[in-house]
């Protein structure tokens, strides 16, 4: 699942940040959600753009992510 924003401003951002917390994020007018299987982020000016998620700075733009079905195993 990958959620969309059109452009926030800083008071939006910071008026909703609560969203966040009690699970109404989609609720926004501005929020989409969207189900795929692949995703590729570049920026508009080719110029390299860091790549945050869940708080974690992973690497920076361009970056395709996949799902890999069947790829996770659980134990019993």
């Amino acid at each position: 699942m990958v959620d969309i924003s059109e452009r926030l401003s800083k008071l939006e951002v910071i008026l909703n940040t609560y969203r966040f917390y009690n699970f109404t994020l989609l609720d926004h007018p501005k929020i989409r959600s969207f189900q795929l299987e692949k995703l590729r982020i570049d920026s508009l000016e080719n110029t390299p753009v860091a790549l945050e998620l869940d708080g974690e700075l992973v690497g920076n733009t361009p970056v395709e992510f996949e799902i890999l079905p069947l790829r996770l195993s659980f134990i019993k």
